[in-house]
Parts: structure tokens; sequence; C-alpha cells
């Protein structure tokens, strides 16, 4: 086994942002097109965290995928919704759900693949306020927030990953066999903390933050 070594990330709030992923009605309202059940479950620990994150002095940031034809990545490929109108612009669904919308002064970023920061001027942004660590959260730990961690960490931020900020969903048999919710999470958390990132709860974070720091 190649040797590693768990990493812990000290937050200074004023240099950090917590990264609020895909947290939209058409990922989290009860019938949506690409409605993931777990997502209502995060909804009160991300709102704690962006209430303790903004009064102590970081920054939060709205990050939402957008379906955009010229630049899709391939994504409608694998899920019809989007060809049948999900995530279109100028909709309801792209906009992020009232149990966590955003204040004045958060950050709004649309996207139009997994990466929220790919294509967008996040980095821009983060860089022009002094932010050099992330927190990421919500939807969906295997997806969008797994490549956004890794994306920071090759762009040389902090990464912090929240447990039980980002949710997911059961695989279906694709050809190997079903995984389950638990495995989807065991396999990505562990991931991000063998050589990625800081692994914590939300209430580990939000203590932090209202200590100032640590």
């Amino acid at each position: 086994m190649i040797e590693t070594r768990l990493v812990h990330h000290t937050i200074v709030p004023e240099k950090t942002a917590l990264l609020v992923i895909d947290v939209t009605h058409d990922f989290v309202d009860v019938g949506a097109p690409m409605q993931i059940p777990m997502a209502q479950e995060i909804l009160p620990r991300l709102q704690g965290v962006a209430q303790a994150c903004r009064k102590a002095g970081g920054y939060v940031a709205y990050c939402g995928y957008t379906y955009q034809e010229q630049a899709m990545e391939r994504m409608d490929d694998f899920w019809p919704p989007i060809q049948k109108g999900a995530l279109a612009p100028e909709t309801v669904g792209i906009q992020v759900v009232d149990e966590v919308r955003p204040e004045i002064g958060d950050l709004i970023i649309e996207k139009n693949t997994y990466s929220v920061f790919h294509g967008t001027p996040l980095e821009e942004e983060l860089r022009n306020r002094g932010v050099d660590t992330v927190i990421v959260s919500g939807v969906a730990i295997n997806y969008a927030c797994y490549l956004t961690a890794r994306e920071a960490q090759c762009r040389n931020f902090k990464v912090i990953f929240l447990s039980d900020g980002c949710c997911t969903f059961e695989l279906p048999d694709m050809g190997l066999g079903a995984v389950s919710i638990e495995d989807v999470q065991k396999t990505f958390l562990t991931t991000i903390a063998y050589g990625c990132g800081h692994v914590m709860s939300s209430k580990e974070a939000i203590d932090k933050l209202e200590a100032g720091g640590g």
C-alpha cells in the first residue's frame, strides 16, 4: 500500500470560502426531474455552515449547473432529463432552493459541467478575495463535489470536505453490480481523505468558524 497520512487543514475564516454545489430545485425538490432524495437532509446543515462562514468573515459561493448546448460537455448523453428540459437556462430548476438561498455579498457561479472551476470565473473570484481554503458541500458527493475537490487541490487550494454536507444516491447495476448510498459515501469520503483533503462534519466546521479558526 502507498503510504499516506491524514492531513488536518486549519480554517482561517477570512481566507475560506464555502462552495454550495448544485443545491437547486431540479436536484432537490420532491418530484424534480433530477431529484436526489437525500439532498433534503443536508439543507439545514449547509445553512448552518453558510451562516457561520459569513459571520466569521468568510465567503459563500453558490455554484449551479446550467445546460448550455454549445458547451454541454457530453452531459446530456448520460442524463435523459436534461434532454427533456431539466437544468435549462432561465428556469426555476436552476435556482438555489429557498432553504439555503444566497444573501447579499455571496457569489453566484453558473457552470456547465461537474466541476465548479472548469470554464467559470470562480478561481479568479476566490483569488481576488484572498481565499486559499474551500469547504466543499452539496450535490453529489461522487460527481460535482468530488471533481470540484480534486480540481481545487490541483489549483493549490486547501480542501475541506463536509462528510454530512454532501449527498448522493444509490448507483443502479450498470453491469458491475449496484452500489448502496452507504458504500458510495464511504468510498468517496475515504478517497478524499486519502490524498486530497480534510474530511470533517458540518458541526466541526461550524465550531472552527465560530471560534475564529482552528
